[in-house]
């Protein structure tokens, strides 16, 4: 079951710090081929939020202009814990494309098994079509996103661009038989595709994850505090093409190289 709707808003020593990520979060690197981000492991997580600004994407320096470049800013529940399977990875944010130099920019949701996208509106064409998604984005606007598993099967996606006053609003249902997971939350800036076969990644401008909160379902929240760091490494490489930086418990830098 899919519903949408979309509304208008409108002198002693001196002491030098260390930068959060060095003394605060004890966080753990992971290296990835697909994930530029943070992913807390946690029980029972039923919300996951944050606010970023959309970046620019270009062809990099030495790219094909030929080839297809996307990546996604998105947050989600349930991508990466020990479902093994079980449970359905819920995910909403934004999204970017480069196809023989044509950019595009857009607002996508996701429901993804262990199968592959259940329900998804960023395949095949259908970006702006078959789920009904027409609201689009603009590199440099702000956008708030919140995902929210309302049941085991059911879950909602919000958004609201700040910058344009406009919000849209997505509920979900799985068809799957298993239950979205609930044990771990990620904020990720993700290079898509199959692994071995992911898309080229594109330049970006850097932004920032921020008021990043994740909430349980006993009430309780969480935020970037134990989470481990995940590095985005070009394929079977040393090469760096994402990593994050902490700012504090609730806002992430996520810079190229």
């Amino acid at each position: 079951m899919l519903t949408l709707s979309f509304a208008l808003a409108a002198v002693v020593s001196v002491v030098v710090a260390a930068p959060y990520s060095e003394v605060h979060q004890h966080s753990r690197r992971f290296n990835s081929d697909n994930w530029c981000g943070a992913v807390l492991t946690h029980s029972r997580i039923n919300s996951v939020e944050a606010t970023w600004t959309v970046p620019k994407i270009s062809i990099p320096s030495n790219g094909d202009v030929g080839a297809h470049y996307s990546e996604y800013q998105w947050i989600g529940m349930g991508g990466t814990s020990g479902c093994a399977g079980a449970g359905d990875l819920l995910q909403a944010g934004t999204g970017a494309e480069i196809t023989n130099g044509d950019v595009i920019y857009y607002p996508y949701y996701q429901l993804f098994g262990s199968s592959g996208p259940m329900v998804n509106n960023d395949l095949a064409g259908q970006r702006t079509q078959a789920d009904g998604i027409v609201s689009t984005v603009s590199p440099g606007e702000e956008i708030y996103c919140k995902v929210t598993a309302t049941s085991s099967t059911d879950g909602t996606f919000y958004w609201e661009n700040r910058s344009t006053g406009k919000s849209s609003t997505v509920t979900i249902s799985s068809n799957s038989g298993r239950s979205i997971c609930t044990e771990s939350v990620e904020w990720i800036n993700e290079r898509p595709g199959d692994p071995g076969n992911r898309r080229p990644f594109p330049g970006f401008t850097q932004f920032s994850f921020t008021g990043i909160s994740a909430g349980t379902s006993d009430g309780s929240s969480v935020n970037l505090d134990g989470a481990e760091d995940w590095i985005l490494y070009r394929d079977q490489t040393s090469e760096i093409l994402c990593h994050p930086s902490r700012t504090s418990s609730t806002s992430m830098d996520i810079l190229m190289g």
